[in-house]
């Protein structure tokens, strides 16, 4: 033992601050650990990156045949219906009014990407492409992906930073992209439609529910991959986990689609459901509820066929 009261004092702290030294060490460790490994699950709430109060856990289905069902009103400023097979309109409400349209954009920019990239063109996030609005996307500075890559988070958590991205890579310059998108949209006949962002962060991306169907029945026959996106619940990457929170995915109608929100296009929707063995496009503009919407025109499909 040492006797020596001051020795055993300068002793003690020693091994006390060592003691502390491997603890902080320790944790460092750990907390380096996770987040160089742990995979990322992403949070789609936020603006324009599906709004709050998600209904990812939707599981109610339209009535079926034989079911009675009082029709209620639609909410949508806009609505349109359309029998894809036979190209006819059955339910209409100012189908040609262009409105805000909100991630919907994105359905086009992910054609335009696949249009003018090269499938292993690495899209890299850039400062620019990170500090726009929303991180639903959870990348980091200097991450780097392939185009088909870039289109999961793009339109199953509706990243506005992929859009970005994609958008910025895009050489000569993102203003070329962005008339890319005009020039695509207006060769397959959607007359009312217009871009001026990637993403659908501007209320001035404005489309009708007439042309929206249009964009996504033209990606339903033209583009299966784009499609197998839509409807995919989940895509680990890496370090990233992105969880699909389409609102409708759930439901066994559902053939692919896309959600959006920004307060001046307020809730909106695109669609394409088998009903009664047929598929509809359906979608709604500048609703307050776009499930309860969606669903109603699903049911007077439904009802159509009634005898």
């Amino acid at each position: 033992m040492l006797k020596n009261p001051y020795v055993r004092s300068v002793l003690s702290a020693v091994i006390t601050g060592i003691v502390i030294a491997f603890c902080i060490i320790g944790v460092s460790h750990v907390i380096f650990s996770r987040k160089m490994s742990a995979p990322v699950v992403v949070d789609t709430s936020g603006i324009n990156e599906e709004e709050p109060n998600s209904t990812a856990n939707f599981l109610i289905e339209p009535i079926e045949v034989g079911t009675p069902h009082t029709p209620r009103a639609i909410g949508a400023d806009t609505y349109f219906v359309r029998d894809i097979a036979s190209s006819t309109v059955l339910y209409e409400k100012n189908s040609e009014r262009a409105l805000p349209i909100a991630s919907l954009t994105k359905l086009v920019t992910a054609v335009v990407a696949e249009n003018v990239f090269d499938r292993n063109a690495k899209i890299k996030v850039t400062p620019a492409a990170l500090s726009i609005e929303g991180n639903s996307g959870h990348f980091r500075m200097d991450e780097s992906f392939t185009v088909p890559e870039m289109l999961h988070p793009l339109l199953m958590v509706s990243s506005n930073d992929a859009a970005e991205a994609i958008a910025q890579a895009y050489k000569p310059s993102r203003q070329a992209f962005v008339r890319a998108m005009n020039t695509w949209v207006y060769s397959i006949g959607a007359y009312h439609t217009y871009f001026s962002d990637p993403s659908g962060l501007s209320p001035k991306n404005i489309s009708s529910a007439d042309d929206i169907s249009v964009i996504l029945e033209w990606i339903y026959k033209n583009r299966p991959e784009l499609v197998d996106i839509l409807r995919m619940k989940s895509y680990a990457l890496r370090t990233h986990v992105w969880i699909n929170e389409a609102h409708f995915l759930n439901l066994s109608s559902y053939i692919a689609g896309k959600n959006g929100y920004i307060p001046e296009a307020k809730e909106t929707a695109v669609g394409i459901f088998s009903v009664k063995d047929r598929l509809y496009s359906v979608a709604v503009l500048g609703t307050k509820n776009r499930d309860k919407d969606v669903l109603e025109l699903l049911q007077w499909i439904t009802d159509s066929g009634k005898k």
